[in-house]
């Protein structure tokens, strides 16, 4: 925390000098000159600082998962081709390409939901735009090489790699998603989010991002949970969504929020969409080997203040909410996963098992094991794959061609052969 930082603060909290000094218990001279930058603010003060005035607390209450959830990175003066094979590592029959207009590009090519897009006239370079199942698809991938999706952007955001290897000629990134997932606390601590929004109504959040607004969904009599939204969607900067997401993945999956919470454990979502003017400073921390984690939580820490009022001997004094602070007060203690909300071909495997299994063997004891296959095969045969299936079966067909052929030993040692 510098000086001006805390001036700041001071100011927001609506303290008069004298009276900031005695909350923080120290004297108006030591106050003055940290606010001047004549004495620098040690982390042990700064911690000092935000547990008096309540942006910092001993509880240990959530339980947060974080992840990259949407990725763009294009590159330039390359092909389709030679990304898919030598950057991705994923062989060229594995893609279906499509006449497609987006972003201005004219092609899409697909494995899955790895999604690469091109031009012919190679103006734009060649985008690879991965979805938050996307990324889980080509976290898998990665992990037949032993490797982390940290590894693998180490790898290509490194000029020694792409060019020495002349695989393309720059890269940048347009767009980079972080998630940050509250887990369900049985207990019933979680955080709601309807009482941020009353303290935005009320004035007591702080934010340099000046656009706010929130939505409430009702569909019927169903509360199809509320989304607060800070800063502008698609600029080059920071954008913040904070979402019920067990809300939404019960209105997408049409499923009852307790068994969302059973099965997924997906209480709420605080999303960053960090845009090609601030992700280069996240890249950097993130590929020094900085925790995703510790990263996150510092953008939206300085993104959004959130105060609460209280009465006190000497009047009403403003300090930060606790509520909204317990959350991320232990923030270096968070655990970092993959996204958990999407189906995967064994997340369908279960509930098959728990959910149809009961009814084919009832199937299987009045009619007999001949009639329920040929039933079974009956409705296979009648069934058209959705696009979105298709995409996975195609995803599933490489990963098995991987395992069993070796195909991609030269790219293996080629994300693991720079110094």
């Amino acid at each position: 925390m510098l000086g001006n930082e805390l001036k700041s603060l001071r100011k927001r909290l609506d303290y008069s000098a004298t009276s900031f000094a005695e909350k923080l218990n120290v004297s108006r001279m030591a106050l003055s000159n940290w606010e001047r930058g004549l004495t620098p603010i040690s982390e042990e003060k700064e911690k000092m600082i935000k547990q008096k005035l309540g942006f910092e607390t001993d509880n240990d209450r959530a339980d947060l998962r974080v992840h990259i959830d949407y990725l763009k990175l294009t590159f330039f003066d390359t092909t389709p081709e030679r990304v898919m094979e030598s950057v991705l590592g994923i062989s060229p029959k594995f893609f279906i390409t499509e006449n497609r207009a987006k972003h201005n590009y004219e092609k899409w090519h697909s494995c899955g939901s790895i999604i690469l897009m091109s031009r012919e006239d190679n103006t734009q370079g060649v985008l690879l735009d991965l979805t938050s199942e996307g990324i889980i698809q080509f976290q898998e991938h990665l992990g037949e090489y032993s490797l982390t999706l940290q590894d693998w952007l180490r790898q290509v955001l490194d000029p020694r790699f792409y060019l020495g290897h002349e695989l393309y000629s720059r890269i940048h990134s347009t767009r980079l998603d972080i998630a940050i997932d509250e887990m369900y606390n049985k207990e019933g601590t979680n955080f709601d989010l309807k009482k941020l929004r009353e303290k935005k109504y009320q004035n007591l959040i702080y934010s340099p991002l000046s656009s706010y607004r929130d939505i409430n969904t009702i569909k019927g009599f169903d509360d199809q949970g509320i989304t607060l939204m800070f800063g502008a969607r698609g600029n080059d900067r920071v954008f913040i969504r904070l979402y019920e997401k067990r809300c939404e993945l019960a209105n997408k999956l049409r499923l009852s929020v307790e068994d969302v919470l059973e099965e997924y454990g997906i209480f709420n979502r605080y999303e960053l969409e960090i845009g090609k003017e601030v992700n280069p400073y996240v890249f950097q921390r993130y590929l020094s080997g900085e925790c995703l984690a510790d990263i996150a939580i510092d953008i939206l820490m300085s993104k959004l203040e959130v105060y609460e009022e209280i009465e006190t001997d000497t009047g009403i004094e403003r300090q930060g909410f606790r509520e909204w602070y317990q959350i991320f007060s232990h923030w270096k203690k968070v655990k970092i996963s993959i996204p958990t909300d999407e189906i995967s071909i064994e997340r369908s495997m279960r509930w098959i098992e728990k959910q149809v299994a009961p009814t084919l063997l009832v199937l299987n004891n009045l009619y007999g094991e001949d009639w329920l296959f040929k039933w079974l095969r009956m409705c296979m045969d009648e069934v058209e794959l959705p696009p979105h299936k298709e995409k996975q079966l195609q995803f599933e067909k490489m990963l098995i061609g991987n395992r069993q052929n070796n195909t991609f030993l030269y790219f293996d040692q080629k994300m693991k052969g720079v110094d």
